[in-house]
């Protein structure tokens, strides 16, 4: 690539350090590859070394950053990125027997091809478009408040994406109404719920020992948006989780995640699983 040194966008002050993040690929140069994790005081960040750099620096926080297990790019024991995208699904979820955490895997890194395991889901291809300006701003605080702290170890930053949502006719919210973490939440909370003092946002877990395949399917969700229907037969609330990997984890999956995700051949979306649970549960 021709070197032509291209100046920032934006001001960086000479009495903070910034560390300077590559966006790293197939046709990333070798001098981006070469800054990448470097740090700069403000007045020595180089110039983009080229045109459509898409490289970037950000402020260091040595006390964030340095309490933090370092990045481990796996790219370099796991092969060719081709291998990864082809093989990605498979890695550790087979082994781990959890068919949905492989699925929810392969939209992330091929999009809505498998149309069988979404036939009960509508995607809207970015956050406005749901045209719910509660949710829409609950999804970009929550994508903000978890993606901010990752953009010291490389990962891109994620400003909009995709939205799932998982029907409650969806085979995937059909296990979780059925799954002992819903039993659990609607234990502790059914006196709220059945006189109207509905909960807000709650974390909701599942725990291996109790449903394996969920457990690898969904972290880090929450449960709110509780609503009887008119004949009060059933309610209604929604389970959300953002699909998104952190390369601070040190697992394998997160890993071959957070490596695929940050090189564009991953992308994170939004999930919301809408659940219908009969009245009877409560009592």
């Amino acid at each position: 690539m021709t070197k032509c040194p291209i100046p920032w966008d934006k001001k960086f002050d000479k009495n903070k350090k910034y560390i300077w993040i590559s966006e790293t690929g197939k046709n990333t140069c070798q001098e981006c590859k070469s800054l990448d994790g470097k740090i700069f005081t403000g007045d020595k960040v180089p110039l983009h070394p080229h045109p459509n750099c898409k490289c970037d620096a950000v402020e260091y926080d040595e006390n964030k950053i340095n309490s933090l297990p370092p990045r481990k790019p796996f790219v370099k024991t796991l092969g060719k990125w081709e291998w990864l995208a082809s093989n990605g699904a498979n890695f550790e979820l087979s082994r781990k027997k959890s068919p949905d955490a492989k699925e929810l895997f392969r939209i992330a890194l091929y999009g809505d091809k498998n149309k069988d395991y979404l036939k009960n889901t509508t995607k809207y291809e970015k956050i406005s478009d749901l045209q719910n300006p509660e949710i829409e701003k609950f999804i970009r605080n929550w994508i903000k408040n978890e993606t901010d702290k990752l953009i010291g170890y490389g990962m891109p930053p994620v400003k909009d994406c995709p939205v799932y949502i998982f029907h409650e006719n969806s085979d995937l919210s059909q296990k979780i109404v059925n799954s002992k973490a819903i039993d659990k939440f609607l234990k502790e909370n059914k006196n709220n719920i059945r006189f109207f003092n509905f909960v807000e946002t709650q974390p909701i877990a599942f725990k291996e020992e109790d449903d394996m395949n969920l457990y690898y399917a969904i972290h880090g969700a929450s449960i709110r948006g509780f609503q009887f229907d008119s004949k009060r037969e059933y309610f209604y609330c929604r389970v959300e989780d953002f699909y998104n990997f952190d390369p601070r984890k040190s697992d394998r999956p997160n890993q071959v995640g957070a490596e695929l995700q940050k090189n564009g051949l991953l992308q994170p979306y939004f999930l919301i699983i809408i659940l219908k649970i009969p009245v009877e549960k409560l009592y």
